[in-house]
């Protein structure tokens, strides 16, 4: 399947993200960054043009949550 129909209704199937890691700014903001590819497909590469003709300049995903652990938020630590 990749037109999904709860959440984000309709969203397409663009790419996955490989590599996801935090990056604590000097003012003690953590950000999240990931990377990874975009689909081969039309919509992927359409949305593949977008980013980098920067058209699109933010995040939106569906993610099919597989497993939940809670982390201490001063570790990071289960």
């Amino acid at each position: 399947m990749t037109i999904t129909d709860e959440g984000h209704k309709g969203a397409q199937l663009g790419g996955k993200i490989n590599e996801i890691w935090r990056e604590e700014r000097e003012d003690g903001v953590v950000e999240i960054w990931g990377r990874g590819p975009f689909d081969s497909s039309e919509f992927g590469q359409e949305a593949a043009r977008l980013v980098s003709e920067e058209f699109l300049t933010g995040v939106s995903i569906d993610l099919a949550v597989t497993e939940v652990l809670t982390l201490d938020p001063e570790t990071y630590e289960p």
